[in-house]
């Protein structure tokens, strides 16, 4: 009872303490307030009406042209500024915020509209939001490590760990945007550039509106276009920034602040619309758009001239849009003649500046200064990368590609540069090189794994990698592995494996699964590699073993295929891959050779030796539409091949480590031979975002060995066809594909059914 009055009296003392800073508003004083707001609205229309009527006899008056943001709903800007053009009105001043702002600014440094147009359609920005991202350029060991996590956190040597700071990376876009810009790539004052210009971002630290007038442009741009938890934020003078239109997505304001005296401002912001249902992505959408329309709402009653094209209905991410988009922007320009024509004046076009490109221009490097957080570390692994720029005529498309080389390798996260004179200036951010993670896969035939494992990576002017990881579930397996190596991208160096992996085995009786072994492995591998490229490498090595194969189910006419023995094999590994993404790529290629010759030790006499090739391929014809191509070959010869090592035909999936490989139409390892040619041909368009529609083609023939089956097929005299269909979505955790084949062959087609990353 006591603690209650206690607290009932701090809760007093507390209330009457602040009670002469309570003004309570009264129905009128709320009345009151909202006639100001409309007298002073009234006001700022009475002006801007004066400005108009005076326009036609001052020609001086500056007139500032404003565009919001709203994804690819820009290309209704294009329809505004044709109109514009078309009427001759001269813009002395521009201010944009997110794609308002890339037009804005490509159209400031001389691009018509005609070229920004292209540029958009380049950009493809309906599809900034998918979960796959380009591994064209990224190193082969890289992509590997990508497939084993479906999540994962990042840490430093310190145990200091990261969240993602957004789904997508800004650092490709970030060289994209130099390379438009320029000359304009940095400016010390956007009022140099042809039409002055100012791009609008958010201060995400304090929600403050920045209006940039100066610094490195390509990145004020991606600051602006930063839609908060989808891209990463821009760190710019030690301030976090992120898209501009969750404080001013129609900057008006910031024109009249600029000098204007006549403001037209195209709006294509999203409008606040009644929905019956919701998810939790168009919660966080409405929000956004409710926060954003609230602030707006000021910015078009202080418009001069306000075009707003009627895209309500129009997705933000929806590019086959495009020219209903700038008819709408037309339209809705068209409606404000009247006004427009008052600003028209008869000598704009002489004008116009156009833009010219710079990309190409040789320029001399002799020093390369770094920004002071780079530790001595970092600054002796990125000299050794640019110092191939120094004291020679080189262009910007040189620095660009060491760039990429540095992403490749996933050494830092960001780079940005300047050029002083002759002297190139480095900025960047590092990642948290470690992490931890957790991957998960399903696949038909094969069961369910889990796999938790971490990369620790030590860069220097000598790189160590080491991946630990622990498979489980249907089946167990644990890998220590360890990649040393010299260089960047010309990699040499030696690699080494130890560990246990369990699989499963099977044999079929016509098309039924009639018996079912575990293999098991206990191994040591030892090799040496060169990687002349990101996308290339070279391998030779020594395999050590001790294998085992148990009947798990089955008759105790296939208990014989049981077998224990130590092995030894040397291999030599060629690997190629250009592929634009693990998991659904639409162009590239892939390749992997391996020479194998394995011995066993004591009584078995077992050996096995022979090349095993595969090679699929993509050929876009266009964006959302390529063709493919595969073929797959492997001859075994060898004295008592274990049942486990032939190879085997069928499923989904290719791992040539197991000699499995994958055909539409046939049961996951349906099918062992000896000897194998396998055609695929077939092709893969993209439906929307980060779904796709595959169409496979098999052709085999081979020699099979296969105890259960009563005939044979030989090869060049049998041949096995196959027809599959699939669907795939990338997720957030890992492809999910279901699919339906058939051999042709019988009426009963199969279904498989793949969720997360394959595991090699």
């Amino acid at each position: 009872m006591k603690k209650i009055i206690f607290l009932a009296y701090i809760f007093l003392i507390f209330n009457f303490a602040y009670t002469e800073e309570i003004q309570l508003k009264t129905k009128e004083d709320v009345e009151i307030e909202k006639m100001e707001e409309q007298i002073k609205n009234l006001q700022n229309k009475i002006e801007n009406t004066k400005k108009l009527k005076s326009a036609k006899e001052n020609k001086n008056l500056k007139v500032a042209l404003v565009l919001s943001g709203g994804g690819v709903k820009g290309y209704a800007h294009l329809g505004v500024l044709r109109v514009l053009e078309k009427e001759n009105i001269k813009i002395d001043y521009i201010t944009g915020t997110s794609i308002g702002a890339f037009i804005g600014t490509m159209y400031s440094i001389g691009y018509s509209v005609d070229e920004i147009e292209k540029l958009l359609d380049d950009l493809n920005i309906g599809n900034f939001l998918e979960n796959v991202t380009d591994n064209t350029n990224l190193s082969l060991d890289k992509k590997e490590s990508l497939k084993k996590y479906s999540v994962h956190l990042s840490f430093d040597n310190e145990l200091n760990f990261s969240f993602p700071k957004g789904l997508k990376g800004t650092g490709e876009e970030y060289l994209i945007l130099k390379k438009l810009l320029g000359k304009y790539e940095y400016m010390d004052n956007f009022d140099n550039f042809p039409i002055p210009l100012r791009i609008v971002a958010t201060n995400l630290n304090t929600g403050e509106t920045k209006a940039f007038s100066r610094g490195d442009v390509a990145k004020v741009l991606i600051a602006s276009m930063s839609i908060p938890s989808i891209f990463e934020p821009m760190k710019i003078d030690g301030e976090i920034y992120v898209d501009g239109l969750v404080t001013r997505n129609l900057p008006v304001e910031e024109a009249y602040e600029m000098g204007a005296d006549i403001v037209i401002a195209s709006d294509i912001g999203a409008p606040v619309i009644e929905k019956d249902d919701y998810n939790i992505l168009s919660v966080l959408s409405q929000a956004n758009t409710i926060q954003a329309s609230n602030v707006t709402k000021i910015s078009r009653e202080k418009a001069s001239i306000l075009i707003s094209p009627d895209v309500k209905d129009i997705s933000a991410l929806d590019s086959s849009k495009k020219e209903e988009l700038m008819k709408l922007g037309k339209v809705a320009a068209e409606k404000e003649l009247d006004k427009i024509k008052l600003l028209s004046k008869a000598d704009n076009k002489k004008k116009k500046e156009n833009f010219i490109s710079d990309n190409d221009v040789k320029i001399t490097i002799n020093k390369i200064e770094y920004d002071e957080k780079f530790s001595d570390n970092t600054i002796v692994v990125l000299n050794d990368i640019f110092k191939d720029l120094l004291n020679k005529p080189i262009s910007k498309k040189d620095i660009d590609k060491k760039i990429i080389d540095i992403y490749s390798s996933k050494y830092m996260d960001k780079v940005y540069y300047t050029i002083d004179g002759n002297t190139l200036i480095i900025d960047g951010e590092k990642p948290h090189s470690n992490k931890i993670g957790l991957g998960f896969n399903y696949l038909t035939g094969y069961g369910t794994t889990f796999n938790i494992g971490s990369d620790l990576v030590f860069n220097g002017k000598f790189n160590n990698n080491i991946n630990f990881n622990f498979k489980f579930g249907d089946y167990l397996g644990a890998d220590l592995a360890t990649l040393s190596y010299y260089g960047v991208k010309n990699r040499f160096g030696f690699l080494t494996n130890i560990g246990y992996d369990e699989n499963p085995f099977f044999l079929y009786d016509n098309k039924r699964k009639s018996a079912k072994f575990i293999s098991r492995e206990a191994y040591f591998k030892l090799g040496l590699f060169t990687q002349p490229t990101n996308s290339t490498m070279l391998s030779y090595g020594i395999l050590s073993k001790f294998s085992s194969l148990k009947q798990d189910t089955g008759g105790n006419e296939t208990k014989s295929l049981e077998y224990s023995e130590n092995s030894t094999k040397t291999y030599l590994s060629y690997k190629y891959n250009s592929l634009d993404s693990i998991t659904n790529p639409m162009k590239g290629v892939k390749a992997d050779f391996v020479y194998n010759f394995s011995s066993s030790f004591g009584k078995s006499k077992s050996n096995l030796y022979g090349p095993t090739f595969t090679l699929k391929g993509y050929v876009p014809v266009n964006p959302r539409f390529s063709l493919m191509y595969g073929l797959n070959y492997s001859s075994l010869r060898g004295d008592n091949i274990r049942a486990d090592r032939r190879i085997k035909l069928g499923g989904m999936y290719t791992n040539i480590d197991n000699n499995d490989f994958e055909f539409y139409g046939y049961n996951y390892q349906e099918k062992q031979m000896k000897d194998l040619i396998n055609l695929t041909l077939g092709f893969k368009h993209k439906i929307v975002y980060s779904l796709y529609f595959n169409t496979k083609f098999n052709i085999a023939t081979f020699n099979e060995d296969n105890p259960m089956q009563r005939y044979n097929s030989r090869m060049w005299k049998d041949y096995s066809q196959g027809l599959g269909f699939s669907l795939t979505y990338d997720s957030p955790i890992g492809p999910i594909e279901f699919s339906v084949s058939s051999d042709l062959q019988n009426i009963k087609p199969i279904g498989s059914i793949s969720i997360g990353y394959k595991f090699d």
